[in-house]
C-alpha cells in the first residue's frame, strides 16, 4: 500500500492539500488534528487530556496519538477500502516518526513519500491570524503561533532529517501559491508514485 505524509509548518495549508490528495488517490485521511479537536468536541477522557496541551499550543503525548492511530488502521484495514493512508499534521516529533515505522511495518503498510510543504514565517502568521478572524479559533494567537512555530523547528525539523535518513523520498513543495497550483505541483511529483 502507499501512503503519503503531509509534512510543513503550522498554516502550510497541509490540511487543505491532505483532502484533495486523499480523494484523488483513494487515501484515508488520517488528521490527528481533526480527531484531537472531535474528541475536544466530545468532552471525551482523549479530548479532555488534549485540550490541556492544545490550549497552550503544545504538542499532543505521543502515547495518547500512537494508541488514535493504531485504532484507525486496526479499523481502516478490516474494511479494506482505500489504497493507503495520508498522514496530515503526523508524525510531529522524532518518537511519532520511529512509533509509525514500526505500525507500518506491523500493518504491512510500507511505501511512504512525503510531501514538505515550504512557506515563509511573514507568510504563515498571516494566514493563521486570517484563519482566527474567519473561523474563530482560539490556538491562532500571535503568542500561541510563536510558541508552535518554536516547537515545529526545534522537534519536527528531526523528523525530516530522520527520513532522509532511511531513505524516504522526500518531495519539496513552495506552499505560497495558490491552493490549485500547490495541488498541481504535488500531483505532478506523485504521478509516478501512483501509476
Amino acid at each position: 500500500m502507499k501512503n503519503i505524509i503531509i509534512f510543513g509548518p503550522p498554516g502550510a495549508g497541509k490540511g487543505t492539500q491532505a483532502k484533495l490528495l486523499a480523494e484523488k488517490f483513494n487515501l484515508f485521511h488520517v488528521s490527528t488534528g481533526e480527531i484531537l479537536r472531535k474528541e475536544i468536541e466530545s468532552e471525551s477522557i482523549l479530548g479532555r487530556v488534549a485540550k490541556h496541551y492544545v490550549e497552550k499550543g503544545e504538542l499532543v503525548p505521543d502515547d495518547v496519538i500512537m494508541r488514535m492511530i493504531d485504532e484507525i488502521f486496526i479499523e481502516q484495514n478490516k474494511l479494506k477500502k482505500f489504497k493507503g493512508y495520508l498522514f496530515d499534521g503526523f508524525p510531529r516529533t522524532l518518537n511519532q516518526a520511529k512509533e509509525l515505522n514500526k505500525m507500518l511495518k506491523h500493518h504491512r503498510q510500507s511505501e511512504t513519500v512525503i510531501i514538505n510543504i515550504i512557506v515563509s514565517e511573514k507568510e504563515i502568521f498571516k494566514r493563521l491570524l486570517h484563519r482566527a478572524k474567519v473561523e474563530g479559533r482560539g490556538d491562532d494567537t500571535e503568542e500561541i503561533i510563536n510558541n508552535r512555530l518554536a516547537i515545529y523547528k526545534k522537534q519536527t525539523i528531526d523528523v525530516l532529517n530522520y527520513y532522509k535518513e532511511i531513505g524516504i523520498n522526500i518531495i519539496e513543495i513552495n506552499g505560497e501559491d495558490t491552493i490549485e497550483n500547490v495541488f498541481k505541483n504535488i500531483c505532478k511529483h506523485l504521478k509516478n508514485y501512483f501509476k
